[in-house]
C-alpha cells in the first residue's frame, strides 16, 4: 500500500529545502526557523499540519513559486509512487 500522505511529505520537505540551499538563504529569511526546520525535517507535529498556509505562502512569495509547484513540484518533476 502506498502511504501518500508519506511520499508528498518527503517531496515538499526535498523541494523546500533545494530552494533554500540553491539560493543560500538561511532558514530565519524564509519563515519561523523551527517551523522551516521541522518541515526540511520531514517532521509532523501533533496537530497533523506539516506545512501552514502562512509558511507556504512565505515559500511561495520568496521564491515566486506557484503554490501548486511548492506542494506537487512542476510538471517536469512529476513523480508517480507506484
Amino acid at each position: 500500500m502506498i502511504d501518500i500522505e508519506k511520499y508528498l511529505v518527503e517531496r515538499i520537505a526535498e523541494r523546500c529545502k533545494k530552494l533554500r540551499l540553491d539560493l543560500g538563504i538561511p532558514m530565519e529569511k524564509i519563515s519561523d526557523k523551527s517551523a522551516v526546520s521541522r518541515i526540511e525535517n520531514m517532521k509532523i507535529p501533533k496537530s497533523g499540519n506539516f506545512i501552514t498556509e502562512t509558511v507556504v505562502m512565505d515559500y511561495v512569495n520568496l521564491f515566486d513559486k506557484s503554490l501548486e509547484e511548492i506542494i506537487f513540484g512542476g510538471w517536469a518533476n512529476a513523480q508517480v509512487p507506484f
